[in-house]
């Protein structure tokens, strides 16, 4: 899909599986348990949409404009969001198992109980961010500047044995 229009469009549904979007405009637009496996997003807008239960696992998105978007559960494994600017956007309920999520912006962003096992957020700037009731197992959190950052109890000990300490 090159050029293509899909502003304030309703899909509900449909499955798209190693499709090539770009400059694609989803302004507006509201997707509903729509499965996108294996599909790559380039310069594509999804100004203002709204994801509910949608599938992008082994998804790449680059270059996208993705604020400010909504996404309500769903599975965003294996996706790539590296260097994506995701202000204060609000994940909730989001899969993004093993996520590539290097260098992304998430200042500011809510991820509330996301499983966000073994994610990866190398210099990922999270300054304001929540994390409250994500799992962050297996997440290298040696690797962030987590200043500034809400997190819950059990993350404190994850960022605790992350840095050296025994948590007893």
């Amino acid at each position: 899909m090159v050029d293509v229009d899909l502003t304030e469009a309703t899909i509900t549904d449909c499955a798209f599986e190693g499709t090539r979007f770009r400059n694609v405009r989803l302004n507006a637009a509201r997707l509903e348990r729509t499965r996108l496996t294996g599909c790559t997003f380039e310069r594509t807008s999804f100004f203002d949409a709204t994801l509910v239960g949608c599938k992008l696992t082994g998804s790449e998105l680059v270059a996208c404009t993705l604020l400010p978007l909504t996404v309500e559960g769903g599975d965003w494994s294996y996706v790539s969001l590296r260097q994506a600017d995701l202000r204060r956007v609000e994940l909730t309920g989001l899969n993004l198992e093993e996520a590539d999520l290097t260098e992304a912006d998430l200042t500011g962003a809510s991820l509330h109980s996301c499983l966000m096992a073994r994610a990866v957020l190398r210099g990922a700037l999270l300054r304001g961010a929540s994390l409250v009731g994500s799992d962050l197992a297996g997440v290298r959190l040696d690797e962030v500047d987590l200043r500034g950052v809400t997190i819950d109890l059990a993350q404190a000990a994850l960022v605790a044995q992350s840095r050296g300490a025994t948590v007893v």
